[in-house]
């Protein structure tokens, strides 16, 4: 059954890719229809959607005669295509569409910020699952929820003697959700213990609020939802949490740097793309060749990239707009001066 549901999903995620309705008034793709006719236009969107099933956007050039073949067409036009017309980037015998990645870049950012927030969620969900569900119950109780909007998230820990929806009813700035509920007549005894021993952990939100000093650090959440009065708090697994959520990207930072350093290769900074594209005066956007290479770990077709410079003189070379019609096999990239934002 699951992998129905994955296979089903891969399919509709293939679906995918953006394609604009006045593509066809695009200088570039008027010359294809005139050397080419219909024919020629069918096989440039064809070539998107193959790149489009690439994990890299990419695809070698190498297996062109398989695409002719699945085109039902011939090698030599679907190599006109790539080459002729500037609608193609060909790196080291593989071909993209620098412009076709840009436009994939909002929706695999908005899918990868999805995939994350589902992971937490059924973490969470996780936990909830070892508590009852007992939300509406108007008794005495500790509450344990999120709280959380945009920009932070945080744990809040309270008393009341109804339910929670009563005790912030229009008075609570964030979104939240309940963790866990613990019914009892001694509620402020029990909160008054919680409050003591994550007090390490105590945060202070950017939004005040009523409670808003009951707030805490979220690397406390699988120690404060499954707390037992009988089993020993441990400071040094919430320590090792926070570690995790905190600082886990400082040490994954100072790792990358020790490997920069003791490596032939050295990945470029932005700004020293932007400096190298400014002293060849060319129109290379630096902020997509970084993370066009990003995407591909540095590679280049089945290499790691050697020199970066030399693949800035490759993309300008791309680039660079000619006059009147393209010689034959030229490689190159869409301009600024097309009548559409196409690929």
């Amino acid at each position: 059954m699951n992998k129905r549901k994955d296979e089903a999903e891969l399919k509709k995620d293939a679906y995918y890719f953006p394609h604009f309705s006045n593509a066809r008034g695009d200088r570039k793709l008027k010359r294809v229809v005139k050397e080419l006719g219909v024919e020629g236009y069918g096989i440039y969107f064809m070539l998107l959607e193959v790149l489009r099933d690439q994990s890299d956007f990419t695809f070698p050039m190498e297996d062109i005669d398989l695409l002719a073949d699945e085109f039902n067409t011939s090698e030599q036009k679907v190599k006109i295509v790539i080459c002729n017309y500037e609608l193609f980037t060909v790196d080291d015998y593989m071909f993209f569409s620098i412009k076709f990645n840009e436009f994939m870049q909002p929706y695999l950012s908005m899918k990868e910020q999805r995939r994350k927030a589902g992971i937490k969620s059924g973490e969470i969900r996780a936990l909830m699952a070892k508590t009852p569900e007992e939300e509406k119950r108007d008794s005495p109780q500790v509450y344990i929820i999120r709280c959380f909007n945009e920009k932070e998230e945080f744990i809040k820990i309270g008393a009341t003697k109804g339910t929670i929806s009563k005790r912030y009813s229009g008075h609570l700035p964030y979104d939240y959700e309940v963790l866990r509920q613990i019914f009892t007549n001694e509620q402020h005894a029990l909160e008054k213990e919680l409050h003591g021993l994550f007090f390490d952990y105590k945060l202070k939100p950017n939004i005040k609020f009523s409670g808003d000093a009951e707030c805490y650090n979220v690397c406390i959440l699988t120690e404060v939802v499954n707390y037992n009065p009988d089993v020993r708090f441990s400071h040094e697994r919430v320590f090792k949490q926070c570690l995790n959520e905190n600082e886990q990207s400082k040490v994954k930072e100072s790792k990358v740097k020790e490997k920069k350093q003791t490596s032939s290769f050295v990945l470029p900074l932005l700004t020293e793309v932007k400096a190298y594209c400014k002293e060849r005066n060319n129109n290379i956007d630096s902020e997509t060749f970084i993370d066009f290479y990003s995407s591909k770990g540095w590679m280049i077709g089945k290499n790691k990239m050697k020199d970066w410079k030399a693949a800035v003189r490759t993309w300008e070379k791309s680039s660079t707009n000619s006059s009147g019609r393209s010689p034959k096999l030229k490689i190159g990239t869409l301009s600024e001066d097309t009548t559409y934002e196409g690929y």
